[in-house]
Parts: C-alpha cells; structure tokens; sequence
C-alpha cells in the first residue's frame, strides 16, 4: 500500500486532510454522519444477496445476449488500439472505464442507434460513445454534463453543459425517447441535493419506457471493493432498490458476468478483450419497463 513519509496510507491522509478542511470550515470536502453503532457495523459482507439469487436464476440470459451482441462488433471492437493517444481517441489500457464496460457500451450504441445520448460525467466512456457514432454513421447527439472534464472533446456529435447537473437548468438537457441512453457516472455519493439525488428523484422518474440506463461502478450484489472505504460511495445502495422497484430491468452488468460468469466471457469469443491488472469492468445497464411514474 502507498503511503506518504509518514507513514501513513495515502488514501488515509486525504481522507484525514479533507475531514479537517471540513470540520474546521475552510471548505466543504465531504459529509460527517453521526452513527453511535458505526463500529458494529460489518460493511464486509454482501450488499444484496437477493440480487445475486435473481441475477444467477433470472438473468444470466439477459446478460449473455448482450456478450453475443458485442461478439457482432467484435472486428470494429478489435480496430480499437490498446494505447491510442489524442483527442477523442479511446483506448483499452485504462483503468477508468475498461474492457467490458466500454466493449458493452460501444455496442450497445451500435445496436440501438439512439438519437440521443446523456451523459452524466464524462472521459473514456465518452470516447468509447463518440467511436460507436462515428463507426455506425449514427445521427446520434451526445451530451455531456460535467463542471471539470479530465479531457477535451472537439466533435459535432458532442454538447458539453460543463455543469454540475444540480446546477443545469432541466431545459438544457435532451429529451430521452424509447431507445435512447442515459448514462451515469456521478459522484457514487446519495446525500440530500447531490448529484445522486437529482438523478434518481428528478430525472429517472420522467423517463419513458425504453430507455437504457447506465450506472458506473456499481459492484452488486457484492459491497464496493476493499481499499474503496475512504471513498464513502453509498450509490449502489439507491440503485439496489431502484432495481426491487420493479420499473427497471437489468440488461447487463459487466462485475456480475466478470466475477460469477466468467466463462461466458470465453464461450462468446471475448476472451480477447483487453483488461489492465486490477482494474474493474463496473457497468451497470438497466431499461425502464413502464410508463414514466409522473
């Protein structure tokens, strides 16, 4: 583990450092919730057992006709270098969004031909998503919402809101049609007016049926990986019941397959794919199912 001269972890010494900018009101760099049973708490165990059960039982085919769906794009897929540099170029060897997670969401992309994209955050998904427009001649418009982009994009395909979605007035955003996608990859943190909230509580609600949804680094049904603590996410907790709400259906989840089906992977050819050491494949894709609630 990394740790400064001190000695301490360097994920301990940020947490440290951002606990006393906030208490001490220099600035707001995250949240103190009071718990008294904080320490009898075994977050090691399983988020969602249930899920696992109705994963395994009720979707594994689901799941793995969208492997066979990115075996169809395998020949584009494959024209993708392993280390492309430069604007709007994606590439497999990152960490931020690969193997599965990008594989998936180019095909998805192909397959659908959506007229528009939301994307909520933005960096390697965004150069997977502009490579499946550009290689399927999409009339596809993608918008993008976030204050501080890792990168620059420079496409007629793209609109960039560079916002934070609490912040974007509603308007500006695309509408979302039957076939569409909304994908997100916020701050994975559900507190009252953060990002998570607006999404779930004032967009997901008015959507029609057949729209995908994208959730990143959501790890279900099992908890988010060690090392990830001092992060404090909480998202996959709001999107466990999205999902027992019944309006939403999962259509593939890159962590499931990787770590229970992983022999799917083979059997559709994809063994291929590239994944750096460590790295996580975290997407989440679900679809709404019925008419939108309001």
């Amino acid at each position: 583990m990394l740790s400064n001269k001190n000695g301490l972890p360097l994920m301990s010494a940020k947490r440290l450092a951002y606990g006393l900018l906030t208490i001490l009101r220099i600035k707001d760099m995250g949240f103190f919730i009071p718990h008294r049973y904080a320490s009898q708490l075994d977050r090691r165990n399983d988020t969602a057992p249930w899920i696992y059960k109705w994963f395994s039982e009720k979707k594994t085919e689901t799941f793995l006709s969208t492997l066979k769906l990115v075996s169809g794009f395998e020949q584009d897929l494959k024209k993708i270098d392993c280390h492309s540099v430069g604007k709007n170029q994606p590439r497999w060897y990152q960490d931020w969004f690969p193997g599965l997670d990008a594989a998936v969401a180019y095909s998805l992309v192909r397959s659908r031909k959506p007229r528009n994209i939301l994307e909520i955050g933005s960096g390697h998904s965004t150069r997977f998503l502009l490579r499946a427009i550009k290689d399927g001649n999409l009339d596809t418009l993608l918008t993008c919402v976030d204050p501080a982009p890792r990168a620059s994009f420079f496409s007629e395909k793209i609109n960039f809101l560079r916002q934070p979605i609490q912040s974007v007035n509603h308007k500006q955003l695309p509408k979302l049609n039957p076939g569409d996608l909304l994908i997100i990859d916020s701050s994975h943190v559900a507190v009252s007016g953060s990002d998570v909230d607006i999404i779930v509580n004032q967009i997901l609600p008015y959507l029609p049926e057949g729209v995908l949804v994208h959730f990143h680094d959501i790890f279900l049904p099992d908890q988010y990986p060690p090392g990830w603590e001092w992060r404090e996410y909480n998202e996959q907790l709001v999107v466990s019941s999205l999902l027992l709400g019944g309006r939403f259906e999962p259509v593939f989840s890159s962590y499931f397959v990787r770590r229970y089906l992983k022999q799917s992977i083979e059997k559709h050819n994809l063994f291929w794919i590239p994944l750096m050491p460590k790295a996580f494949e975290t997407s989440l894709w679900i679809e709404t199912k019925d008419k939108k609630r309001y």
